[in-house]
C-alpha cells in the first residue's frame, strides 16, 4: 500500500514539476518526506521490493534529491537482503548496479550498501512500522 502511495506521490510530483521552480522542489520533497521515511524503514526490515523502489526514487530524484550512488546502493542492498548474505567486495564490484561507475563511486556505493545491510534486524526478527 505504501509503495502504491509513493508511486502516486511520484506522479503528483511529475504533474507539479512543470509549474514549480527548482528552488521550490525542496518544499515539495519535504512534503513527501514522511512517505519516503516509511519506505526506507520498510526496505530495511528487509523488504527487497521497497529497497528497489528506494533505488528508483534516488535514481529519478523526484521525491528525494537525485543520487546515483545511493540508487546503486539500494539496488545492491535489495539483492543482498533477498539473499541474506554479504559477499566479498570483489564479488560486489561485479554487481550490475555499478556498471557505469568508476572505482571511487563503486567503492562508495558498496560501502553504503554494506551499511544498509548491517542495519537490518536479525533474520528471525521483523520490525513493523
Amino acid at each position: 500500500m505504501l509503495e502504491q502511495k509513493l508511486r502516486q506521490d511520484s506522479e503528483d510530483v511529475d504533474a507539479l514539476a512543470a509549474d514549480v521552480l527548482p528552488d521550490d522542489m525542496t518544499a515539495v520533497s519535504a512534503y513527501y518526506a514522511a512517505d519516503v521515511a516509511a519506505l526506507r524503514s520498510m526496505a530495511l526490515q528487509p523488504d527487497a521490493e521497497a529497497a528497489r523502489l528506494m533505488a528508483q526514487l534516488e535514481e529519478e530524484g523526484k521525491l528525494v534529491e537525485r543520487d546515483p550512488i545511493e540508487a546503486a546502493s539500494w539496488q545492491i542492498f535489495a539483492r543482498l537482503s533477498a539473499q541474506r548474505s554479504l559477499p566479498r567486495d570483489e564479488d560486489l564490484l561485479r554487481d550490475p548496479a555499478l556498471d557505469d561507475f568508476g572505482d571511487e563511486d563503486s567503492a562508495a556505493a558498496i560501502s553504503l550498501a554494506k551499511k544498509l545491510y548491517s542495519s537490518m534486524p536479525p533474520a528471525n526478527t521483523r520490525i513493523h512500522p
